[in-house]
């Protein structure tokens, strides 16, 4: 077989791998006999998925939770990539009540893609710059973990601080104790504008 699709069920304290479900969308033994003409030998087909490869992880996921729930789990919170297709499918097809929330490694490596999306637009977008910015939201993330509040506010000091807008900047930028205060990330250590 092959075209396979992969996802997994990581159960959020445990930290332990509770569920996996592999979708396949092709088998060679089916195809082959298809071309030829003739009906399949008698085998293993393992074929569980139609559609499109992208739906698979949705697929999957919606199979993992309906499983949980028959075993009496009822997932309210899903930690995955930015994917809206597998929370949407989740939500109609299992509960709409499941919460999405992001998961650091996916939203950091978009927010990089995205500000690489804005140099070929600014040229003021340099590598120095992109890279300031990530290091912030790196910063924000790893720090605030679990306060949502907070990680908020550090979100928008990831995009006010290299404007020279301080409001909420924590107790690591210096501006407001060195009234010479330069960036040590930006171009001449100026704020952008």
């Amino acid at each position: 077989t092959y075209d396979l699709g992969h996802t997994s069920m990581i159960g959020s304290k445990s930290g332990k791998v509770i569920g996996v479900e592999v979708k396949v969308k092709k088998c060679r033994i089916c195809d082959h006999a298809k071309n030829k003409g003739v009906p399949p030998r008698i085998h293993d087909c393992q074929v569980n998925h139609t559609g499109s490869a992208k739906l698979m992880e949705a697929a999957g996921t919606v199979d993992l939770l309906k499983d949980m729930a028959k075993k009496g789990k009822n997932i309210c919170k899903l930690v995955g990539d930015e994917d809206s297709t597998t929370i949407a499918r989740a939500r109609k097809e299992v509960s709409s009540q499941i919460e999405k929330l992001s998961d650091k490694n996916h939203l950091r490596k978009n927010i990089g893609k995205a500000l690489i999306s804005l140099q070929s637009k600014f040229k003021s977008m340099t590598t120095m710059v992109k890279d300031s910015i990530v290091k912030n939201v790196n910063y924000a993330i790893d720090q605030n973990q679990g306060d949502a509040t907070a990680l908020e506010k550090a979100m928008k000091a990831c995009y006010e601080h290299p404007f020279g807008n301080h409001d909420f900047c924590g107790d690591w930028c210096k501006s407001s104790t060195d009234p010479t205060y330069k960036h040590k990330n930006l171009p001449y250590g100026k704020d952008l504008n």
